[in-house]
C-alpha cells in the first residue's frame, strides 16, 4: 500500500467513525433518570459489588452480570450514566472490528484488512444503535447495561470463536480461547432475563447451522465452540430462573397487571403479529439497507484471492438467510416469553434482535456483491455495471449515514440543556440538605429527557432510592 493510499484509507475510516462518535458524544449527557438508576448506586456504595449483586439476586432480579457491573461502578457515583454509552461503543467497536477482521482473514482479503474492519465495524455500531426500538436502550443507564452493553461481549465471543477454530488442532491457545468464550457467554447472558433468551436462540441456531452447513473438516470444531458457549448460556438461564428475587418481582408485576391469557391459541397469533410489527420498524430497515450497501461495496471493490465452489456460494446464501432468520426468531422468542409471563412488551427488550436484524444487512450485501461480481464480469458491459453499482452503493451509504447523524444531532441542544439543569439541581439538593432541609422543591425542567425516553422522572414520581441517596425525605418538582 502506497503512502497516499494509506492516508486515503484511514481518512475513510475516520469518516466512518463519525456516526459512532456522535452517539458517544450524545451519551455523555445521560444522567440518573429514575430509581432504577439511583438504587444500584446507593446499594453498591453501601454493600459493594458482590454483596450488592446478592442483594438484588435475592430481592429483585437474577440478572447477576448487570447488577454486579452497576454495583462495581457505584464508586463513580452519578458519573456512571454518562460513561456507559461511550464504553458500550468502544467495546462494540473492538468486538466487531475483530470479528470482521477474522472473516476477512478467512476470505483471504489481504489489502487494507485492518482499516476495512474498523470502518465496517464503526458503521455497523451506528446502524445497530439507530435500529433500537427505543432510545432507552442506549441513553438510559439501567436499560443500557441490560440490553446494549452485553452485545459487544457477544461480538467478542463470536470473534474469539472464529479465532480459536482457525488455529491448528490441539493448540493450547485455542483451548484457552474456547474457555474464555464460555466465560464471556456466561457474563453476557447474565445481563438480563431477556438477553439470555436472545443469546440462547442465537447460539442454538449457530450450533445447528455449523452441524448442517459447514464442511466436515471444520464442522465439529465450530460445533464444539458454539456448544460450550450454549452450555454456558444455559447455565446462566438456570441461575436466573432460580433467583428468589425474580419470582418476587413477577408477583409484584401481577399485582399491577392482569394475568395474561397463556393459552396457545392466544399466544401464537399475538406473538406472530407483534413480531411482524416490530420487524417493520423503519430504523431497522434503514440500518439493514445501509449495511447491505456497505457489504456490497466491499465485495465489489476487493477481489477474493480464491474462487469459492458452488457449494460454498450456496452456504454463503444460507448464512445470509440464517442471519436475518435468527434475528426474527430471537425477536419472536422474546415476545412469546414476555407475552406468556406478563403479557406486556417493553420495546427496549427487543434491542438485541433489532441490532442483529440490522447487522444481517452486511451479510446480505457481501453475498449479493459476490454474486454480482461473479456473473456480471462474464458480460460485455460487466465492468461498467459494476462501477455504477459501486457508485450507487457508496451514495446510498452516505445518504443514510448522513441522515442518521443529522437525526441524532437534532437532540444535542436539548440533551445538553437537560444535563446542565440536572447538574445544577444535583448541587442544589446537596446544598439544601446540608442546610437541614428535608423536603426539596425544584423548578420545572425546560427540557425533560425522562419524557423523551419514556422513563419516570425521579423528581416527579415516587423515588425512594433517589431520596435515600440524597438523604432527604421528599423531592418534588414544581409544575410549570
Amino acid at each position: 500500500m502506497t503512502k497516499r493510499t494509506s492516508i486515503f484509507t484511514w481518512f475513510i475510516v475516520a469518516l466512518a467513525l463519525v456516526p459512532a462518535i456522535v452517539y458517544a458524544w450524545l451519551g455523555q449527557f445521560s444522567r440518573p433518570l429514575d430509581d432504577d438508576d439511583y438504587c444500584p448506586i446507593a446499594i453498591g456504595q453501601e454493600l459493594g459489588a458482590w454483596d450488592g449483586m446478592l442483594h438484588w439476586y435475592h430481592n429483585w432480579s437474577g440478572a447477576y452480570s448487570s447488577f454486579f457491573f452497576a454495583n462495581a461502578m457505584a464508586p463513580l457515583d452519578t458519573q456512571v450514566p454518562r460513561i456507559v454509552p461511550a464504553l458500550t461503543i468502544v467495546l462494540w467497536l473492538v468486538g466487531l472490528s475483530w470479528l470482521i477482521f477474522q472473516v476477512l482473514t478467512y476470505l483471504k482479503i489481504d489489502s487494507s484488512r485492518r482499516p476495512i474492519s474498523v470502518a465496517i465495524a464503526a458503521l455497523a455500531v451506528a446502524a445497530s444503535i439507530n435500529a433500537f426500538h427505543s432510545p432507552q436502550a442506549f441513553y438510559w443507564y439501567s436499560a443500557n447495561i441490560k440490553y446494549a452493553l452485553p452485545l459487544p461481549l457477544l461480538a467478542i465471543y463470536m470473534a474469539l470463536a472464529l479465532w480459536a477454530v482457525q488455529r491448528r488442532r490441539g493448540d493450547a491457545l485455542s483451548l484457552l480461547g474456547i474457555i474464555a468464550g464460555a466465560a464471556l457467554c456466561f457474563i453476557s447472558a447474565g445481563a438480563s432475563e431477556m438477553f439470555v433468551v436472545f443469546q440462547l436462540t442465537v447460539l442454538t441456531v449457530c450450533l445447528l447451522a455449523s452441524l448442517a452447513l459447514l464442511r466436515s473438516s471444520v464442522r465439529y470444531r465450530y460445533a464444539l465452540v458454539f456448544g460450550v458457549g450454549w452450555l454456558a448460556t444455559l447455565g446462566s438461564l438456570a441461575i436466573q430462573l432460580a433467583s428468589p428475587g425474580a419470582a418476587r418481582r413477577t408477583a409484584i408485576i401481577f399485582n399491577r397487571l392482569d394475568v395474561p391469557d397463556r393459552s396457545l391459541s392466544a399466544l401464537m397469533p399475538k406473538t406472530f403479529s407483534l413480531t411482524l410489527d416490530y420487524f417493520g420498524h423503519p430504523e431497522i430497515f434503514a440500518g439493514f439497507v445501509m449495511l447491505m450497501t456497505v457489504g456490497l461495496l466491499v465485495m465489489l471493490i476487493w477481489q477474493l484471492s480464491f474462487k469459492p465452489s458452488n457449494a460454498a456460494v450456496r452456504r454463503f446464501g444460507l448464512l445470509a438467510l440464517c442471519s436475518t432468520g435468527t434475528g426474527l426468531l430471537s425477536m419472536a422468542a422474546i415476545i412469546g416469553t414476555l407475552s406468556y409471563r406478563v403479557g406486556h412488551i417493553a420495546p427496549r427488550v427487543l434491542t438485541p434482535s433489532a441490532s442483529l436484524l440490522a447487522l444481517s444487512g452486511l451479510v446480505w450485501g457481501a453475498f449479493l456483491g459476490y454474486l454480482v461480481k461473479r456473473y456480471l464480469l462474464s458480460f460485455r458491459w460487466g465492468q461498467t455495471w459494476i462501477k455504477l453499482l459501486k457508485l450507487a452503493s457508496l451514495t446510498m451509504a452516505l445518504i443514510i449515514g448522513t441522515s442518521l447523524i443529522l437525526g441524532q444531532t437534532a437532540h444535542a441542544a436539548y440533551f445538553r440543556r437537560y444535563a446542565q439543569e440536572w447538574d445544577k439541581l444535583h448541587i442544589e439538593i446537596i446544598a439544601r440538605r446540608d442546610r437541614g432541609q428535608k423536603i426539596i422543591e425544584a423548578a420545572a425542567w425546560t427540557y425533560d429527557m425522562s419524557a423523551y425516553l419514556d422513563v419516570a422522572d425521579w423528581t416527579n414520581s415516587a423515588a425512594p432510592c433517589a431520596e435515600d441517596y440524597y438523604g432527604v425525605d421528599l423531592i418534588r418538582r414544581l409544575m410549570r
